[in-house]
């Protein structure tokens, strides 16, 4: 039987795996794009790649936050304990 938790892990793993790959090819084809322009170009482009690195880290901060948050909610506190529906439609 396959461990849920190490099954996730590996998940994870292998997403962030990912997300860094596409990131570091997206910055390296930018950053060939003005490799030939001048300096200051170069330099606002290296700038605004780096804005917009840190805003994507905030978010997928953020969404991480947010679903800690939900599964820790939905998790019962004591054994035994039923978990609510708190859907409006159930």
């Amino acid at each position: 039987m396959i461990d849920p938790v190490a099954f996730e892990r590996g998940r994870i793993t292998g997403a962030i795996r990912t997300a860094f790959i596409l990131s570091a090819e997206i910055i390296v084809i930018t950053l060939g794009v003005v490799a030939g322009k001048p300096l200051l170009t170069q330099l606002a482009t290296a700038n605004w790649l780096l804005a917009l690195t840190l805003a994507a880290d905030a978010a997928v901060g953020l969404c991480a936050g947010f679903v800690i948050v939900g599964v820790k909610s939905l998790l019962p506190t004591k054994p035994g304990t039923v978990i609510k529906s708190h859907n409006r439609c159930g």
